[in-house]
């Protein structure tokens, strides 16, 4: 099967409430997310010669990260949560279920991919995001 891929950047900060390393305290990434794509038409024929216009991956997946980029990424039980809430201070803030590892960012990350790949006859090969440039975490099917 044919497969294409985008990679897209974001910038978010996170800490995960319940590590007894480094990562207990607020920091931030550089975040990279590299999406492999395969077409799920019924005949397996691409249209036009293509999986999918790039333009419009990268434009899907923009859509999916707009609201991460320049957030802070909590697990909804995180008691600085609230803290920020109530602050005032209008802080872009994405909350999970559970720590906001890149693991878990990941699963996510697909959950909110299918949607938009299901529109457009798509399957998702891969998902991985990047932490930094030499560590990250991957979902295949």
């Amino acid at each position: 099967m044919l497969s294409v891929g985008v990679r897209k950047t974001f910038d978010a900060a996170h800490r995960l409430q319940n590590h007894s390393g480094k990562c207990c305290n607020i920091h931030g990434h550089t975040y990279a997310v590299e999406v492999m794509v395969q077409s799920l038409s019924e005949n397996g024929e691409i249209e036009g010669g293509v999986v999918i216009d790039f333009y419009d991956f990268k434009k899907a997946l923009d859509t999916v990260l707009s609201d991460w980029d320049h957030s802070i990424i909590l697990e909804k039980s995180d008691k600085l949560l609230r803290l920020l809430l109530d602050s005032g201070l209008g802080v872009c803030i994405i909350t999970m279920e559970n720590e906001p590892t890149v693991e878990h960012m990941a699963q996510c990350l697909v959950k909110k991919l299918q949607v938009v790949c299901k529109e457009n006859l798509l399957g998702i090969v891969s998902l991985r995001v990047y932490e930094s440039p030499d560590c990250w975490a991957e979902v295949s099917f």
